[in-house]
Parts: C-alpha cells; sequence; structure tokens
C-alpha cells in the first residue's frame, strides 16, 4: 500500500503541534497499525524539528541597529553623489593644466631651433584667428622667444599647477 485516507489528518496533527500527545486516540492507534502514515508521521516530524531549529538559528537585528545602518548608508551615498562632479572638475582642470604646461615646454625647446623669420609667420597666422585665441598665441610666441630660463620658469610653474590639487587631494583624502 502506497497511500491511506487518513495521510492528511497525521499531517495536519503534527503540523498544529498536536502529535502525538493532544491528537484522537483512533489517530494514534491508526498510525501505530499502519505502515504509511507512522512513515509520514516520522518525516514531519522530523521536518518540523528542522523547521524548529533553523527559527532558532535566526537573528534579528534591533530596529536601532538596522536605523542606524540605513542612515550611515545614507550619508555614505550622499557623499559619494555629492564628490562626484567635484572628482570630474578636478580631472579636467589637472589634464588642462597638464596641456598647459606641455605646450608651454614643447614650444620653449623648439623657439632654440626656429628662426626669427618662422616665428614672425606663426605671428601673422595669430592675426586670422579670434582675439581671444591670438592673445594666447602671442603670449605663447613671446615665452617662446625668451630665453631658455624662462622656459624653465613656465614649465615649473605649469608643473607646480599640475601638481597642486594632487597634493591637495591628497593630503584631504582619507
Amino acid at each position: 500500500m502506497t497511500e491511506c485516507s487518513r495521510e492528511q489528518d497525521v499531517v495536519a496533527a503534527v503540523a498544529s503541534r498536536r502529535w502525538p500527545d493532544r491528537c484522537e486516540a483512533d489517530l494514534r492507534a491508526h498510525v501505530a497499525s499502519c505502515d504509511v502514515c507512522r512513515d509520514v508521521a516520522e518525516v514531519a516530524v522530523a521536518f518540523g524539528a528542522d523547521q524548529d531549529a533553523a527559527w532558532q538559528r535566526v537573528h534579528v537585528p534591533s530596529a536601532a541597529h538596522v536605523w542606524w545602518r540605513l542612515q550611515m548608508r545614507a550619508r555614505q551615498d550622499a557623499e559619494r553623489a555629492a564628490l562626484r562632479p567635484i572628482a570630474v572638475v578636478q580631472g579636467v582642470a589637472a589634464m588642462g593644466a597638464a596641456g598647459l604646461a606641455i605646450a608651454a615646454i614643447v614650444f620653449g625647446w623648439a623657439a632654440r631651433s626656429w628662426s626669427l623669420p618662422t616665428l614672425s609667420a606663426l605671428s601673422d597666422l595669430a592675426a586670422d584667428v579670434p582675439p581671444l585665441a591670438s592673445t594666447a598665441l602671442n603670449a605663447v610666441l613671446a615665452v617662446a622667444v625668451s630665453t631658455p630660463q624662462t622656459t624653465v620658469l613656465v614649465g615649473v610653474i605649469a608643473a607646480g599647477l599640475v601638481l597642486m590639487p594632487v597634493a591637495v587631494y591628497l593630503a584631504l583624502s582619507e
């Protein structure tokens, strides 16, 4: 026999915690005489004991602890969101400063090998560009025409401008 009509009664008695002490005497007598119901009762009791053991191992943190962790996470998320634009601006500023430093050094070293007619041709070219760019190009050409000491000075200033934000970042970072 693989099924019994009283299996559900046995499962219900075990699930409601009535098995074996608080259930009917005829159900206990039936389980004692029926192999299928005896196996069902043993398995159901084992599953119930396993479920009870699993519930005992669960540790639920206190509401204060959960609240504190949520507050900390919210602060960290807000901090990350606030620092994102600042990091982008710092990166753009560092790249711009590095580009200016490289340009000043290249123009400074190139000025030593250029002749004066080449520099005057660059000045004529500067007349065709917009006024702001022309002023910047004339400033670069003035540095390029100057002495090598000025070129080194401009390179040192540019390197300082590049390294200053990095030094501030390292000093203020945790």
